[in-house]
């Protein structure tokens, strides 16, 4: 596992540097691959903000915190992870060797409960360019629920089509939108 730590106006200590290692590294005893040499793990630290995504095998799994101080944040985006990383080590018992997953229901066995991520603004923050990955919609909403989103885009292996999946507010579940092609 690599980890890179980049700062955002802060100066850490040796210290902390080393607190920041040792609870990452503690991350990995959740599931093998995640100590995997393939894996990398990007830790955004400011003054009392921490943004850890991590690229594992097959998946990237993202959290923030924000909290009275560095140290607080960084324990409590770790408890996080922790749940996200078990949803991905029982996602990745159910791939085959190549890596194909393997048919589940997933919309049953995936956990629902994520943290409310703030007040929503009309400005937009950022913008990011993605080359849509094929899958399936279990995998997509795997996805989804190993990066905190609550929609995610993909191209249906299936048809090659535009698709989003999204948790649904009005109900437990999980919805989809297949976005298609203008024509």
């Amino acid at each position: 596992m690599r980890i890179e730590i980049l700062r955002d106006a802060i100066t850490l200590s040796e210290i902390e540097e080393n607190f920041i290692h040792e609870k990452i590294e503690h991350l990995a005893k959740y599931a093998d691959r995640i100590d995997d040499e393939a894996t990398i793990v990007q830790v955004k630290v400011a003054k009392n903000k921490i943004e850890i995504t991590m690229y594992v095998p097959h998946a990237v799994i993202r959290a923030e915190e924000i909290g009275e101080s560095m140290e607080v944040a960084l324990r409590n985006v770790c408890e996080k992870l922790e749940r996200q990383i078990e949803k991905y080590k029982e996602s990745e018992e159910r791939r085959t060797k190549e890596g194909d997953f393997l048919p589940s229901s997933t919309l049953e066995n995936v956990l629902t409960t994520q943290d409310e991520f703030g007040v929503m603004s009309n400005v937009v923050k950022r913008k990011k360019l993605k080359k849509l990955r094929l899958m399936t919609e279990d995998e997509a909403i795997n996805q989804m629920e190993l990066i905190g989103h609550d929609f995610y885009i993909y191209r249906n292996e299936g048809d090659g089509t535009v698709h989003v999946v999204y948790k649904r507010k009005s109900e437990d579940g999980y919805g989809t939108i297949d976005v298609g092609e203008d024509g």
